[in-house]
């Protein structure tokens, strides 16, 4: 991976897909109309999962399953 975010070479669809080598997920501060706790001054955040590439929370431990499936085999 590049500063860029930017996958090359043979190995480029597994690194995209590796939640080890992607970028942080971004954070967004929900509004007060969604916050239950803004009245009392707590600030609340949510974590944009669904940028990851394949989608969904379960997607990170999925690909070390399989990663390390893929390993096992090739030993």
């Amino acid at each position: 991976m590049t500063d860029k975010n930017v996958f090359s070479g043979p190995e480029a669809i597994r690194d995209f897909l590796n939640p080890g080598k992607l970028p942080p997920t971004p954070l967004v501060e929900l509004p007060p109309s969604l916050n239950a706790l803004a009245e009392d001054g707590v600030r609340l955040q949510a974590k944009l999962m669904n940028l990851l590439p394949l989608g969904n929370v379960k997607a990170a431990p999925a690909f070390n399953m399989l990663e390390q499936a893929a390993k096992r085999t090739t030993r």
